[in-house]
C-alpha cells in the first residue's frame, strides 16, 4: 500500500457568521506529480486588520514550499540525504522558501494593483525599485510583506527520510500504535501571537528537521501537521494528541480513504464539528500515512539478510 497523503481544510465557524474569508489553506500531491517523494503542507494566514491579504499569504506559502521541495528534487534525488549531513543546504532551503514566496506575493501584488504601505513595519517591507512596476506606479515604493502574514509546516518524505518543515504555529505529529507526539516544540509566544514567513529574521525562527521515518519501517505510522485551529479547539494538548491517535487507529483498522471521508468537508464531517465545537477558527489537517507493502517488506528482508 504504501504512502498515501490527504489535506482538507474548513472554514471556521466564527468567520462564517461574520463573513470572513478563510485564512487557512492545505495541499497533498493528489496527482502523484512529486514521483519518488511525498510532500503535504498547511498554512495559517494570520487574519488581522495589518494582515489582510494573508488569504493569498498561506496559499502562496503552500505553493512555494512545493515549488522548492520540487526543485530540489529535480536537481538531486538524494537532498534529504545531503541535508542530514550539511546544515548549509538547510540554511539554504529555508531562504528558498522565503525567497520563492515573497517572490509569488510581489508578483500578485502588482497584478492586482494594490496598495502600497510606506508607514507600517518597515522590517517586512520591499523596495520595489528592480520590480517591472513602472506602468503602475510602483517605483521605489513599498509592499509591506505583513500583508500577506502566514504560517507555514510541511513534510517532505523520501524512501529513507522525513523532513519536517515549520515557522510560526500549528502541530507536527508523529503517531505510531505507541501513541501520538510532538515532531516540533512550541514557540511558547504569549496569547495569540506566532511567527510569521513574513518576518524579516524568519530564518531564526524556522524548524527544519530531518528524521528517519522512511520506508525502511515495518510498522504503520501516521504524520499529521494541523493549523493552530485544530489544536485549540480542544482543552489540552493530550485530548488533541488522543484525537491524533484515533485517526491513525481509524486508518490503520478501516482504511485511510475513510478516514479521509469522515474528516467531510465545509457543512458536514468531524472538522466542520471541531471548528463547530472548538474555538471558531479555521481548521486545516494534512496527513502522511505509510503502510508497508510487499515491496517494502521485501527491502527491508535484503537489507538484514542480504545485506544489500
Amino acid at each position: 500500500m504504501g504512502i498515501n497523503t490527504y489535506a482538507k481544510t474548513v472554514q471556521g465557524s466564527s468567520h462564517i457568521r461574520v463573513k470572513k474569508v478563510c485564512e487557512d489553506y492545505s495541499w497533498y500531491d493528489k496527482h502523484k506529480n512529486m514521483r519518488d517523494w511525498t510532500v503535504c503542507a498547511v498554512a495559517d494566514g494570520h487574519g488581522s486588520d495589518k494582515c489582510k491579504y494573508s488569504h493569498d499569504g498561506s496559499r502562496l506559502a503552500v505553493a512555494a514550499f512545493c515549488k522548492v521541495v520540487r526543485d530540489a528534487m529535480e536537481n538531486d534525488s538524494e537532498t534529504l540525504n545531503h541535508m542530514q549531513i550539511n546544515e548549509l543546504l538547510c540554511q539554504e532551503f529555508v531562504v528558498n522558501v522565503k525567497r520563492e514566496w515573497k517572490k509569488r506575493v510581489i508578483e500578485l501584488h502588482l497584478a492586482n494593483q494594490r496598495e502600497t504601505d510606506n508607514s507600517s513595519m518597515k522590517r517586512t517591507s520591499v523596495k520595489l525599485a528592480h520590480v517591472k512596476a513602472e506602468d503602475m506606479n510602483y517605483s521605489n515604493k513599498e509592499i509591506d510583506y505583513l500583508l500577506y502574514g502566514t504560517t507555514l509546516i510541511g513534510v517532505v518524505q523520501d524512501n529513507d527520510n522525513t523532513m519536517i518543515f515549520q515557522i510560526g504555529d500549528g502541530d507536527a505529529v508523529y503517531v505510531d500504535r505507541k501513541g501520538a507526539v510532538h515532531l516540533t516544540e512550541s514557540d511558547n509566544l504569549l496569547g495569540v501571537e506566532t511567527h510569521s514567513l513574513a518576518e524579516e529574521d524568519y530564518t531564526d525562527h524556522t524548524k527544519l528537521k530531518i528524521l528517519n521515518f522512511g520506508k525502511t519501517e515495518k510498522n504503520p505510522f501516521m504524520i499529521i501537521l494541523t493549523t493552530d485551529g485544530f489544536s485549540n479547539s480542544y482543552t489540552d494538548d493530550k485530548a488533541f494528541l488522543d484525537t491524533c491517535f484515533e485517526y491513525f487507529y481509524f486508518a490503520k483498522n478501516k482504511g485511510f480513504k475513510r478516514l479521509c471521508d469522515g474528516l467531510g468537508d465545509n457543512r458536514t464531517g468531524w472538522l466542520r464539528e471541531i471548528s463547530d465545537g472548538g474555538c471558531g477558527d479555521d481548521v486545516s489537517i494534512a496527513m502522511l500515512y505509510y503502510k508497508p507493502n510487499i515491496k517494502d517488506y521485501l527491502r527491508l528482508f535484503t537489507r538484514k539478510y542480504l545485506n544489500a
